[in-house]
């Protein structure tokens, strides 16, 4: 009886060490770094523990059920050897496309499988952005050996498009999927209307816009069309420019102190923000005359982001950080909604789902993560928290990671093998 006793008392032991701090603070610690995945793995492995000794204590559980609510990363996806500049959603097809430094393009599955090419996806130098046509059926990548490549859906190469003199910064579609505009540091954007694909590649019609700044200040970091495709904005080191969608400029966008990286149409037409390396976000207005717009400060609180987009339903902006961070703000009035934490070094690109549910980012870490957005729109904190509940909540959670990430699948073996239970 003194033995048994013993054990009980032995094991209540080891369940207040855990409780106390050995594995449940790992969680807690790998949380508040940014750790996202990892600090959902441990959670469940210390679930698990618990349920091994049947431990049954209240304060530990919630603990770790704080942890799991907080988390927001996804999935994580790595394959690329360099930064990683470009993603795209496809908005048709469950499919993702990456860029790269290491010159290279990929295909992902949304659950972070790659998806195997005819031949590798390249460029001769680093690939800075990718975009997936609004049709859904082609992709473009821009490059800094001064082309834009056009593929298909599926990452056959069609053509490579030549003319610029510098690397090209940024490639985008009209909503008709008939027209390429690519920006570039030699200070032009030009707009490839294409006439036929098959089988072969014809360009109706090429157009040269020119910025000719004041102080041979040219680079041209974006350009995109309005959703009805009637004007276009870019943005470039002193200004952001707005023309018509023949090339006529309309006129000049200044209050920006320094250079302008991004600037992304509402859905109205008559509305963009922009981003810029003096660390404002601003919002331009219009009614009917563009001259006329109506600027101010979106927040002062940008922290230098390089890129801004709209959700898909334009309730939401997204702005990525120098520091590895996203914000979520709220578009109707700059409130910030949360902040996505974090990415091991800068990001540059990011993109959300066409459902608006999730959001992926990229990073100079080499990294594409997946992070999940429905606090937008419901409450995340479930009220259940049972051992049991909870470990199939996070097994879930991880399970795409767990599965298609062969770099951390031996550390993981004990967690995939309690996720099997489940």
């Amino acid at each position: 009886m003194g033995l048994l006793l013993q054990q009980r008392t032995s094991e209540k032991k080891q369940v207040d060490a855990i409780a106390s701090g050995a594995l449940v603070g790992t969680s807690e610690q790998l949380l508040e770094v940014g750790n996202q995945l990892e600090a959902m793995i441990a959670s469940v492995r210390a679930l698990k523990a618990f349920q091994d000794l049947s431990g049954n204590n209240a304060d530990a559980l919630n603990r770790l059920k704080l942890v799991m609510d907080k988390v927001q990363e996804h999935n994580r996806i790595e394959g690329h050897t360099k930064s990683v500049n470009g993603v795209s959603y496809s908005p048709k097809d469950p499919l993702l496309v990456s860029a790269s430094d290491d010159k290279t393009l990929r295909l992902w599955k949304l659950d972070g499988t790659p998806v195997p090419t005819v031949k590798p996806m390249t460029h001769d130098e680093a690939v800075y952005t990718v975009n997936f046509s609004p049709n859904g059926q082609l992709i473009a990548s821009a490059s800094a050996d001064k082309t834009v490549k056009l593929w298909k859906k599926d990452g056959t190469y069609i053509t490579t498009l030549k003319g610029h003199e510098q690397a090209v910064t940024s490639v985008n579609f009209s909503p008709d999927s008939q027209t390429i505009i690519s920006a570039s540091y030699d200070g032009t954007i030009r707009l490839w209307q294409i006439e036929t694909i098959s089988p072969k590649v014809v360009i109706k019609k090429l157009t040269t816009l020119r910025i000719n700044n004041n102080r041979n200040n040219n680079v041209v970091w974006y350009a995109e069309f309005s959703p009805n495709g009637q004007l276009i904005a870019s943005a470039d080191n002193e200004s952001i420019k707005l023309w018509k969608k023949d090339g006529t400029l309309i006129t000049n966008l200044t209050g920006h102190t320094a250079a302008v990286r991004y600037v992304p149409f509402g859905h109205d037409n008559k509305t963009i923000i922009s981003t810029s390396e003096d660390r404002t976000i601003r919002i331009w207005k219009w009614q009917t005359d563009p001259k006329q717009i109506q600027p101010k400060v979106f927040t002062d609180k940008g922290d230098k982001s390089y890129i801004g987009k709209f959700s898909p339903n334009y309730k939401y902006i997204a702005t990525a950080n120098p520091d590895g961070t996203t914000n979520i703000w709220k578009a109707s009035n700059g409130a910030i909604m949360d902040t996505l934490s974090r990415h091991k070094d800068e990001i540059f690109d990011l993109s959300f789902r066409p459902d608006g549910k999730e959001i992926a980012t990229v990073s100079k870490d080499k990294t594409i993560k997946i992070w999940s957005l429905d606090f937008i729109e419901k409450n995340r904190n479930d009220p259940k928290n049972s051992n049991s509940y909870l470990i199939k909540r996070g097994c879930t959670w991880i399970a795409d990671y767990l599965n298609n990430n062969q770099k951390d699948s031996r550390q993981y073996q004990d967690v995939k093998k309690v996720c099997r239970e489940y």
